[in-house]
């Protein structure tokens, strides 16, 4: 009786965390279809982007707007309209933002010529399988950083959690939850010591946003005197060869686009910051205090590879629009490492203090 009691408590406890994981991620994505500007900016919106006539430098990632169009491509002519149907249908449930030039209206839309309403769905689910993806392999490395570890099945609906503040903020773009979830391949891989299924995945995120070369910095600093040096030097060399073909030419297949290569923000941003009020900084000093608690006693590979949030920022400060918490989602997958570390220790203190 004992037994059976065991087991199916432990099978509820695991019930409930792959429900609240499907749950999770089902608010994320309904969010980010509804709520950002993902999809109510003309500029950028699905039929630009699957028809190749976005703006630089959205153009150059291709890997989720291709992906659409080769699912549009085999879609079944007698599922068209059924998809179209569900997927405005979703749409309408949409609140448009008011600093969005199509604010007023009431519907979501692939574009301003609606020409792929049936992508609004599809985009859905690759977002959807994209968070998952992300916390089931998020979950396995702060497994293999943590062995001992008591969150195994717990942190991966938690990565989730860590993202709500982050859609919540309003921003979005139809690659970011696969970013999320290439870099967490990427640092998966490098954990593992798999390099050539790292090289691959490397090859495969530079398709979905150039940003990926920030992973070589982490690459290279974590293998820095563990790998013969020759060896060292040719998967660093694969890296940049590998980012120098993919995106230059990317540039060249979109060379006509309008935009520009990298927009400079570093105006705005330093007028944002001196905007803010006082506890926005209390804030920033909290996280950087849950960030940086008992930073030593965390693994090598976890403070070597912080070596790429550093450029990732200043890139973020140059060239991004200012309060778009979006532009850490490079660095999220690592630096949720450290707050998920953080808080089981803390959770383990307190529940020690408590019995």
């Amino acid at each position: 009786m004992g037994r059976w009691f065991s087991l199916s408590r432990t099978t509820l406890s695991h019930g409930l965390i792959v429900f609240a994981l499907l749950v999770t991620a089902a608010l994320l994505v309904r969010h980010q279809i509804l709520y950002t500007n993902m999809l109510q900016e003309k500029a950028v919106s699905l039929d630009y982007y699957i028809d190749g006539g976005t703006l630089k430098p959205f153009a150059y990632r291709v890997l989720i707007p291709q992906t659409l169009r080769a699912i549009d491509a085999v879609t079944p002519p007698s599922m068209v309209p059924v998809l179209d149907r569900w997927a405005q249908r979703i749409a309408k449930r949409g609140s448009l933002r008011g600093d969005i030039p199509q604010a007023g209206q009431n519907i979501i839309r692939s574009g301003p010529e609606n020409r792929y309403p049936r992508a609004i769905f599809w985009l859905a689910v690759l977002q959807f399988v994209c968070l998952i993806g992300y916390a089931l392999v998020g979950s396995s490395l702060y497994a293999s950083l943590f062995p001992g570890t008591r969150w195994r099945l717990l942190s991966a609906p938690f990565l989730l959690v860590l993202l709500l503040p982050i859609v919540a903020d309003g921003f979005g773009h139809i690659y970011d939850f696969s970013v999320l979830f290439l870099f967490a391949c990427l640092l998966r891989a490098m954990a593992s010591e798999r390099h050539i299924l790292y090289l691959l995945i490397f090859t495969v995120s530079c398709f979905n946003k150039e940003t990926t070369i920030f992973v070589s910095l982490a690459y290279a600093a974590v293998f820095f005197g563990r790998l013969p040096i020759s060896r060292y030097a040719f998967m660093l060399a694969a890296q940049v060869a590998i980012f120098m073909v993919i995106y230059f030419s990317l540039r060249a297949s979109f060379a006509d686009n309008p935009g520009v290569d990298m927009a400079v923000w570093v105006g705005h941003q330093l007028g944002y910051y001196l905007r803010r009020p006082p506890v926005f900084y209390l804030e920033a000093a909290v996280v950087a205090f849950v960030l940086s608690f008992r930073w030593n006693e965390k693994p090598e590979f976890l403070r070597r590879a912080m070596v790429m949030v550093l450029p990732h920022l200043i890139l973020t400060i140059y060239a991004a629009m200012p309060g778009e918490l979006r532009n850490s989602y490079e660095s999220i997958p690592l630096l949720s490492m450290l707050v998920l570390r953080n808080a089981e220790f803390i959770s383990k203190q307190w529940w020690t203090r408590s019995a």
